[in-house]
Order: C-alpha cells, then structure tokens, then sequence
C-alpha cells in the first residue's frame, strides 16, 4: 500500500515539476518573443528616422544646389551686365560733349540692359516656369515631353482633372519630378517609348511614369543596398513635401514605372 502511495507521490511531484518546467518555458518563449518584437519595433522606428533624416538632407541638398546655381547665375551673367552698364554711365558723364561716344556708349548699355533683362526672365523661368505659372500642369507636362518628342523617342501624355484644383506647390513638385524622369530616361536608359499620367479624383491624385528602357533593381536603392542618386533622393524628397507616396517599380531589361500617390486628405484639399 506504502509502495502505491509512494508511487502517486512520484507522478504527482514529477507532474507538477513537469508542468512548472512548461510553464517556465511558456514564460520564456513569451519573454523572447516581447524583447523580440520590442526590438523589431525599435529597429522600423530606427529605420524610419533614417530614412526621415535621408529626405531632409535631400530636400537642403536640393535647396542649396539651386540656391547656389541662382547665386552663380546672377554674379556671373547679371551682375557683370550691370556692372558694365554702370561704367558705360560714369563713361557718359565723364565723355564731356563728344556726341558719338556718348551715343556709342548710350546704345552699349540699351543692348547690355536687353540683356540683362533676358537674364533675369530666364532665371525666373527657372525658378517658376512660365507655362506652368501661366497655364497650369496640364499644359507644362504636355510641353515637357513634347520637347523631347523625336524620330526615336514616342511619348504619351493623359490628364484627368475634371474640374479638381492641384495646389501651386503640388503643381511644381510633380514638374519637377517629371524633368528629372524624363532627363535620366533620355540620359542612362535608352528607352524609346515614355509614357506619362496624372489622374485626379475623389480617391486623391495618381501620377505615373513609364519608360521602356533598360530599367534597374530598386532594391539595390533600399536601406542597406547601394547609395541612391541624387536624382532619386531629389524625386523622393519632393514627393514627402507634398504628403504623397511613391512606387519604385522597375527590374533590369524591364523598364521603369513610377508610380506617385497623394491623398485627398493631404495637399489635394487645400487652397491655392
């Protein structure tokens, strides 16, 4: 009887210490699983702050390049013109009463002030292209890739708008983007056929771009593969400014399709 007894307190004590042992495991699976998961969490976080600062130094990158090609611009083209018109004008007032050189010197500065007025209109174009400032995307898209319209370049444009208003800001980021697309699809790859959207409706703004050309991996551009381009970074800081997202769909030999979204609740529904 002792024997049986003895033996019911083995299975118990064994079962409990069993069970206290899967417990533990239970806890510890749970525990790795919590630090796993906090650590998982951290690391997007990490990542998403990297990728945050990576758009922010594209957008100073983006604003002091142009900052500095406006600065070279004016010193090297308008700032000399004025210089030159300003010694034509100590020039008149020093030339006494000698008739021609002071004619000769009156029509010099007319031509350098023609000039330096075209100067300051092409900056400005620019800055603010006048088609775009004039006529809206529509009409600057159209231009864009019709200027690169050629025997062994096709190119097709569509715009559905409606009666929908795209911001200003919106407007000239997605020209922007559209330059930049178009110059690396003619510069690196050898596409003859680009093709380029814009849809606006309820559900927000699609913008898509494609090219046959000879295409790349975008996973070698992700965190971790190959640094991206200027280019690239300059396109995805654009498209953070206006609260959209972007698609980078491409493969080698495959071509190239981007594709742009904005929300309706993002800068779709502000005021010009």
């Amino acid at each position: 009887m002792s024997e049986k007894i003895n033996s019911i307190s083995y299975f118990v004590i064994g079962g409990t210490l069993l069970m206290i042992i899967l417990i533990g495991f239970i806890v510890s699976f749970v525990v790795l699983y919590l630090k796993r998961k906090e650590s998982y969490k951290l690391m997007l976080k990490q990542m998403e702050i990297e990728r945050q600062q990576e758009l922010l130094n594209a957008i100073i990158n983006t604003q002091e390049k142009e900052r500095q090609y406006f600065a070279r611009e004016l010193h090297d083209s308008v700032g000399q013109m004025l210089s030159a018109i300003k010694l034509n004008i100590n020039g008149i007032k020093r030339a006494n009463k000698n008739q021609e050189e002071i004619d000769s010197m009156v029509a010099q500065s007319l031509t350098l002030t023609t000039q330096s007025i075209q100067e300051v209109r092409s900056i400005s174009h620019s800055l603010l292209p006048g088609v775009l400032l004039d006529f809206g995307l529509k009409e600057a898209l159209a231009q864009l890739l019709s200027n690169f319209e050629s025997n062994t370049t096709e190119t097709t444009f569509f715009y559905e708008a409606g009666e929908a208003a795209i911001p200003a800001e919106a407007e000239l980021a997605l020209f922007r983007i559209s330059q930049e697309l178009v110059n690396n699809t003619i510069k690196y790859a050898s596409a003859t056929k680009i093709k380029l959207g814009v849809t606006v409706s309820d559900a927000g703004l699609i913008y898509t771009y494609e090219d046959n050309g000879t295409g790349f991996n975008p996973k070698d551009f992700a965190t971790g593969g190959k640094k991206k381009g200027l280019g690239l970074r300059n396109i995805e800081s654009r498209v953070q400014m206006i609260g959209g997202s972007i698609d980078w769909i491409s493969s080698p030999g495959n071509g190239l399709r981007v594709e742009i979204r904005v929300a309706p609740e993002q800068k779709l529904n502000e005021e010009n």
